[in-house]
């Protein structure tokens, strides 16, 4: 009958739930945005406009790492937190919490340089999660505070011992600095709120004086020095356990995870929730139905075979952990053997364990990382995934690359979906010879404003197909419409766009009967 675990209740105090509430609020429209965010960069975006996309992705990433700051402070009060031991590197950790910050950093026109002894082994144990916030809430602290100049961050060695090494973490900058006063206050516990340095210190770790309990769980410290109008210098110091194992550290390979005919039960309330989801998924050739709640869920469970689950935990009618539960002890094998992964806005330290115990085989919290998902994914249901390398999945496209295309880019959005590919080739070829006539029609009527709209139009599906000469005719045809509105150029530069298209279209063709 499967797992029969006790959950043991848990009570809640008033603040608790309030915070349980708020991150759920908080996350199931950000996964949205987080959601569809990532479909818009598969959708053919010019060089600014994916710069503008990067940069909703850092804003979400914020606003994620603020909610869990919330959950964080919510345990530190309470005594509830544990630590937990993660092997990781420090490096990683510092390249991408300045990535996180690369978008407010150009803005400013800052530099920002780091610099890790070579003696700090590559790998160490320790709490990856808590170190992150520290060093971010630091990090963030100096971003928002430092107008010109520089951002140093320097990482020494202090001790090295058999199992053990104490690291040094400074983060210097050449921002406006604190009165003596306001030094004094900063690691303060619940100070009243002023208007002075540390008022909106508030992401991630909820201010310093947070940031000072999370370095005390670790048995470290943390002081700063600053003087007004020239900077603060910040130092961490922690003491680390050294990874004895063998294994070295493995580098990020880049991958791409797709599946063969996997038929997935997508659990969740949420109606953009579930259109945003079901279209990453079907990009990675994932065939996903959709149930409202568990006892749908239950009832298609019994209708349709189904591989794996992803779970949705607060839904109403049946929440996940019932589902959950129900599937595990009150449906027949196979059914009560299929793998689930929870899906949750919820982001507690503890809620993986719950899940667990629960009968779920893994969790993933909102926004949901793809990557992240289909590796999880990948790992339950091994028979029905493929994972290559970028240049391998690039090759299942038989002769992407001519005079006339260049569809690496659409291949490489696809993510190795070759449906999804040939969907948007013949879209392509369906669209965009009736626009080009009614741009014909536009041009010898001499009505500019409306050709350049259908240039406009038609500017990123001629970048997906990797349509360079219509690419480059395009951008002359928008410079003279909205410029010098030189007909013969504008005449021309048509024609090199239709002479294009002509070419293209038997070349598009003959992708789809390879396909």
């Amino acid at each position: 009958m499967g797992r029969n675990k006790k959950i043991t209740n848990i009570v809640l105090s008033d603040k608790e739930k309030f915070l349980i509430n708020l991150s759920h609020q908080i996350r199931t429209p950000l996964y949205s945005i987080s959601g569809l965010s990532e479909i818009l960069q598969s959708s053919g975006l010019d060089e600014q406009q994916r710069e503008y996309v990067s940069h909703i992705n850092s804003a979400i990433n914020t606003l994620s790492e603020l909610v869990s700051s919330l959950l964080e402070f919510m345990q530190l009060e309470n005594n509830t937190m544990k630590l937990k031991e993660d092997i990781f590197s420090i490096e990683d950790i510092i390249s991408k919490i300045i990535q996180l910050h690369k978008p407010t950093i150009a803005e400013k026109g800052l530099k920002v340089n780091y610099f890790i002894d070579k003696e700090i082994p590559l790998k160490i144990r320790g709490d990856k999660g808590i170190c992150q916030i520290l060093i971010n809430n630091i990090v963030n602290n100096a971003v928002k505070f430092t107008y010109s100049g520089n951002i140093e961050i320097r990482v020494n060695l202090l001790e090295d011992k058999l199992q053990s090494v104490t690291i040094e973490i400074k983060i210097q900058d050449t921002g406006i600095g604190m009165s003596k006063d306001a030094l004094a206050k900063i690691f303060e516990k619940h100070r009243p709120q002023t208007n002075d340095y540390t008022e909106s210190l508030m992401v991630p770790a909820l201010g310093l004086q947070i940031s000072q309990q999370l370095a005390e769980l670790m048995n470290g410290v943390i002081s700063a020095q600053s003087t007004e109008g020239k900077g603060s210098t910040f130092t961490i110091q922690l003491q680390l356990k050294k990874d004895l194992s063998k294994a070295p550290l493995k580098p990020n390979k880049v991958e791409e995870i797709f599946f063969n005919h996997l038929h997935l039960l997508l659990v969740e309330d949420n109606r953009l929730n579930q259109i945003v989801t079901q279209k990453i998924l079907q990009l990675h050739g994932i065939n996903v139905d959709v149930a409202d709640n568990g006892k749908i869920a239950v009832e298609m469970l019994n209708q349709s075979s189904y591989e794996i689950i992803l779970m949705d935990l607060q839904m109403p009618v049946m929440d996940g952990y019932a589902t959950t539960q129900f599937i595990r002890q009150a449906m027949s094998a196979p059914l009560n053997k299929i793998p689930i992964i929870a899906y949750t806005a919820h982001a507690f330290r503890g809620e993986a364990e719950k899940c667990l115990a629960t009968g779920m085989n893994d969790y993933i919290s909102k926004p949901m990382n793809t990557d992240e998902l289909m590796k999880k994914i990948a790992a339950l249901v091994p028979s029905k995934t493929n994972i290559y390398s970028k240049s391998e999945a690039a090759q299942n496209f038989k002769e992407f690359k001519n005079d006339s295309i260049d569809l690496s880019y659409l291949h490489e959005l696809s993510r190795g979906n070759l449906e999804f590919v040939s969907e948007v080739i013949e879209v392509f070829l369906k669209e965009t010879p009736m626009e080009m006539q009614i741009g014909k029609v536009k041009l010898e009527e001499k009505n500019l404003d409306e050709l350049y709209k259908i240039i406009h139009k038609l500017k990123p599906s001629y970048s997906l197909m990797g349509m360079h000469l219509a690419s480059e005719a395009v951008l002359e045809i928008q410079y003279q419409c909205k410029n010098s509105r030189d007909m013969e150029k504008i005449t021309d530069a048509f024609y090199r766009i239709q002479t294009a298209l002509n070419k293209a279209i038997p070349q598009l063709e003959l992708q789809l009967k390879r396909s």
